[in-house]
């Protein structure tokens, strides 16, 4: 298992762009983890063969768009960023002390911000002729569309250099990164979507380490040297460099979508979820950065299987309608403030009778509204713990991959927006004409007798002392809820 995971790893480091051979292929990490996970259950023949020909397919050689004194640089930074990948991922960094490796410029090697700037133009470059039609956009309306889609202003002093990351998994390295390119106005990767003709010879690596324990300084030296060896070769034989045509149409079809409003792409973006990543881009902007102005996004984020029935007790629920102590939040994220999503809960009230969620029987189309109740119900189990799940106490930790969380909450804010949004979509439902929802259980009501019982009123109070979100008839809401609430069921 450790084995295959060194694997895993180093394959990732090659930055490849090969594709799998789905129809939903565009990859936002480096499209040789596809690969990687095929490859520790296919056998190595046909690895390699399904390897050529899916490079075959998909990668431009960039040796014509560029000068030969372009491509050098390219290379260079290129290499600089494997040397750093390897750094980052290899298993050895964490097992072995650095201060008895041999190699250590070698291990301890940084991307430097020109470096950064440099790969995301090459990136621009190669997007821009790939995609003639690709139109880059000015700096005010590069302004306007972050402050719309992702809630940045890019002017903030706080924002650190001129990139951001969002990570969608904390509990994997392999995380989504994204770029914010403010010199050339685009959302790009961080790493150049690249691979070198000749890749390396990774069965003849791997026999060299075989003998060797994976937890020692001599595994990782030798590791390290066999990596060196291969990088020196690429920049003096001047390996010939592809680029990703999956990526470049992936990022065309973000950047058309995000500035210029493409209902096309996306469809496409909609429809060509890449395999072998778990948060899409536009899982990221929904999930990351709480843009839930378009109904087909937030549609795609109900991934509910409700085949079982209700109740469905899933943290998922923590950050379906807002992010409540969330993993997402990394440093960078901090920097942006808490929202909660009116637009995912008014678009529950929009479609609470979808004529396409069936049941059984072919009735009762009630499965948004169900989920939104339900969901409910499981963010206002922590309200009834006490003060503690009500705001953000502004503090951080370091965790275990040391980048830094919040020790952010908002339950009582969420809640509060749940409990009138979940009355209008109620409302709504009853008035097609077919009585209640199937799941139905007047949940502000049973949580409120909660509420007021045990937990001594605080969510009560809490919505009144924000003048109940400043939401029409929202006061009257909770007053028939309390009047309720106050009968014995």
């Amino acid at each position: 298992m450790k084995k295959n995971f060194v694997l895993y790893a180093i394959f990732l480091l090659i930055g490849s762009g090969c594709a799998e051979k789905s129809q939903n292929p565009y990859n936002n990490q480096n499209d040789s983890l596809c690969l990687a996970k095929k490859d520790v259950v296919e056998s190595a023949d046909d690895s390699e063969t399904n390897d050529n020909n899916e490079k075959e397919k998909d990668m431009i050689d960039i040796s014509d768009l560029f000068s030969s004194e372009e491509l050098e640089k390219i290379r260079y930074n290129y290499i600089s960023q494997l040397r750093f990948e390897f750094k980052s991922f290899s298993i050895g960094y964490e097992l072995a002390p650095l201060s008895e490796a041999k190699d250590k410029d070698f291990i301890n090697h940084e991307i430097s911000d020109e470096e950064k700037s440099e790969n995301m133009d090459v990136i621009y470059r190669i997007l821009l002729k790939n995609h003639p039609i690709f139109k880059p956009v000015s700096k005010e309306l590069f302004e306007e569309k972050m402050k719309k889609v992702f809630d940045i202003d890019i002017n903030d002093r706080t924002m650190r250099g001129t990139s951001f990351f969002t990570n969608h998994s904390m509990d994997n390295k392999f995380a989504y990164s994204t770029y914010i390119d403010l010199k050339n106005h685009i959302v790009t990767f961080g790493n150049l979507p690249l691979m070198f003709k000749k890749e390396m010879d990774w069965d003849g690596f791997y026999k060299k380490l075989e003998n060797l324990d994976q937890e020692s300084i001599e595994y990782y030296d030798t590791e390290v040297s066999l990596y060196k060896e291969y990088l020196n070769e690429a920049s003096q034989k001047k390996y010939t460099i592809y680029c990703s045509k999956q990526k470049m149409e992936y990022l065309f079809h973000i950047n058309n979508y995000v500035f210029h409003d493409s209902k096309a792409s996306l469809s496409w973006l909609l429809n060509n979820t890449p395999e072998c990543i778990d948060t899409p881009f536009l899982n990221i902007l929904f999930e990351f950065f709480n843009y839930d102005k378009e109904p087909r996004i937030n549609r795609n984020n109900f991934r509910f299987d409700i085949s079982t029935g209700f109740p469905l007790k899933s943290t998922a629920y923590k950050s379906l309608f807002g992010e409540v102590e969330s993993c997402s939040q990394s440093q960078y994220y901090n920097y942006f403030k808490f929202k909660v999503r009116t637009g995912m809960m008014q678009y529950v009230v929009d479609n609470c009778y979808d004529e396409t969620d069936l049941d059984t029987f072919g009735i009762r189309k009630d499965k948004l509204i169900c989920i939104m109740e339900d969901c409910f119900d499981y963010l206002f189990e922590y309200v009834l713990q006490g003060d503690k799940y009500k705001e953000s106490n502004g503090k951080y930790y370091e965790n275990s991959y040391g980048t830094y969380e919040s020790y952010g909450y908002h339950y009582y804010q969420v809640c509060a927006y749940l409990a009138y949004y979940l009355t209008k979509a109620h409302e709504k439902f009853v008035s097609y004409g077919h009585g209640d929802p199937r799941c139905w259980h007047n949940a502000l009501v049973n949580n409120l007798r909660e509420d007021l019982k045990n937990n001594d009123a605080r969510f009560e109070n809490y919505v009144k002392e924000n003048n109940y979100f400043y939401l029409e008839g929202f006061e009257q809401i909770m007053r028939d809820a309390h009047n309720q609430a106050m009968v014995e069921p």
